[in-house]
């Protein structure tokens, strides 16, 4: 009996789990199918979600080609006008060129005709001639050659001299054109500029607080005012005239050192010979700074490109020279502003006219005396700096008598006449007047001891300053006769001229430094 009941649980066990095994098989199959299922509606759900995409951009595509086709549609709808229109033209100008072949062609007709009357005038003609050679040959008994060359010669005197009647005629009214449009251009350009000519003075006015100051400028025994002149080169006219000091120098340079010296003492209050050293120095640097200023400042104010610093410093002592009444500064600014002007109105370089008006006398910078050489020495000074050739070549013709073919050099000689020759420009006796101080100072100059020579008391009196290492006490008397000797062979005077050889040297010693 247990037997039979393990036999049967044996069973039932068996069959419970092959029911279970098979059941979960069935889960399975279950499971495996539904994902396949899944698999397969996720698959379409893909395919679906890609063809919508192929057909959205297909769409897209569609859309943009079907724009692309309407833009070429219309690009080619309105070239096909255009070549419509551009076809309408050709053939309105072919119709105009048959128009004119049909004109031209009746045109030719007509001179066929014309041509043939005048050929049959021509024979006409001739057969005239032949008879009345013949008649002339009768009546004068010559050969028609001889009648021909006769009659040949008569025309061409005839001609030659009308020809040269004309010509003569053209040349006088081309001259008198040019002529014209070149005082046109030159009144033009002197009504555009207008400046103040510059005035010669010798003397300057310095302005006193008070009278008691004149005194402490004279000094104890004179020797403040000694020191000024001395220093400066200048004199110093103290009159009864109040508040008022006179500075006297014919070299401008030397005058303004001297007027600026005593403005400077006069503010400071005090007048010693060893302050007046320190000042004068002082003063010598301030101008040099104000020679140097000066001339940038006007290469400023003619758009010239900055010179180099050695010719700037030559220009700015233009300031301080001057010919006859004109400040040499002042003429060389007004001759740059003309040649500028002048080169605008004729197209040449205007930037080229300007520095050959500029320094065209920069030579007077180097040394005044020597007005024959000065344009020799100016374009060699200018050669040393690097300027151009063309510029140096304008500037040395300024003096020859024939100056054709430089348009720079004829400008210049223009605009230094017009310059010139402004009212109130010249002064040609007080140029004689400086020209004899510069040259009494230039001969003293000559001698190698000589340091520095000045003219005082406006001509009476040359103060030469030898080189104490160069010359002694005895040198320096004998030095001062053969000066005065050498003066009154090369020069003549008006009245006696008196010659102060000095001879003195200066040391300073700093202490507690």
């Amino acid at each position: 009996m247990d037997i039979v009941f393990l036999i049967v649980g044996a069973g039932l066990g068996y069959g419970l789990g092959l029911f279970q095994m098979r059941s979960q098989m069935f889960k399975d199959r279950k499971s495996q199918e539904q994902l396949a299922e899944d698999g397969r509606r996720a698959a379409e759900n893909m395919k679906a979600d890609a063809l919508k995409e192929v057909d959205e951009v297909l769409a897209e595509k569609k859309e943009e080609m079907d724009r692309i086709l309407a833009e070429k549609k219309k690009e080619l709808e309105e070239q096909t006008d255009l070549y419509y229109g551009k076809q309408k033209e050709i053939d309105a100008k072919w119709d105009l060129v048959d128009a004119k072949r049909h004109e031209i062609d009746k045109k030719i007709a007509d001179l066929s005709k014309h041509e043939e009357h005048i050929l049959h005038q021509e024979n006409e003609l001739e057969d005239k001639i032949i008879r009345e050679e013949k008649r002339l040959e009768a009546l004068a008994d010559m050969d028609a050659d001889e009648a021909r060359r006769r009659f040949v010669e008569k025309i061409e005197q005839d001609m030659a001299a009308e020809a040269e009647e004309i010509i003569r005629k053209s040349r006088q009214k081309t001259q008198e054109q040019i002529e014209q449009e070149a005082r046109d251009t030159v009144f033009d350009i002197m009504q555009r500029y207008a400046s103040e000519c510059a005035e010669s003075r010798t003397t300057s006015t310095v302005y006193l607080p008070s009278d008691e100051i004149k005194g402490r400028i004279i000094g104890r025994d004179g020797r403040n005012i000694r020191t000024i002149e001395t220093l400066t080169g200048a004199n110093i006219l103290i009159d009864d005239t109040p508040e008022t000091v006179v500075v006297s120098c014919f070299e401008p340079y030397r005058r303004e050192i001297a007027k600026k010296t005593l403005e400077a003492l006069i503010e400071d209050g005090r007048i010693h010979p060893n302050r007046i050293h320190d000042v004068v120095n002082k003063v010598k640097d301030d101008i040099d700074r104000d020679i140097l200023e000066s001339a940038q400042n006007i290469t400023k104010e003619l758009n010239i490109p900055e010179l180099s610093g050695e010719l700037l410093k030559q220009v700015g002592k233009l300031k301080y020279r001057f010919n006859s009444a004109q400040n040499l500064l002042q003429n060389a600014k007004e001759v740059a502003s003309f040649m500028g002007m002048m080169a605008a109105e004729f197209h040449l370089d205007v930037q080229m006219a300007k520095e050959v008006g500029l320094l065209h006398s920069i030579g007077k910078s180097l040394d005044e005396h020597t007005d024959d050489n000065y344009i020799k020495n100016g374009v060699s000074l200018l050669r040393r700096q690097g300027i151009d050739e063309a510029i140096l070549e304008a500037i040395s013709m300024q003096g020859k008598m024939s100056i054709s073919g430089n348009p720079m050099a004829q400008m210049l000689k223009t605009a230094i006449t017009l310059s010139s020759n402004r009212p109130g420009s010249r002064d040609e006796n007080m140029e004689f007047y400086i020209r004899r101080l510069h040259q009494m100072e230039h001969i003293a100059n000559g001698f190698s001891e000589v340091e520095d020579c000045m003219v005082m008391q406006a001509g009476r009196e040359l103060i030469v300053h030898v080189n104490p290492m160069k010359a002694d006490d005895r040198r320096s008397k004998t030095l001062a006769k053969e000066i005065a000797e050498k003066l009154e062979v090369e020069m003549s005077f008006p009245g006696p001229v008196n010659v102060v050889v000095a001879r003195e040297s200066r040391q300073e010693e700093l202490i507690g430094g």
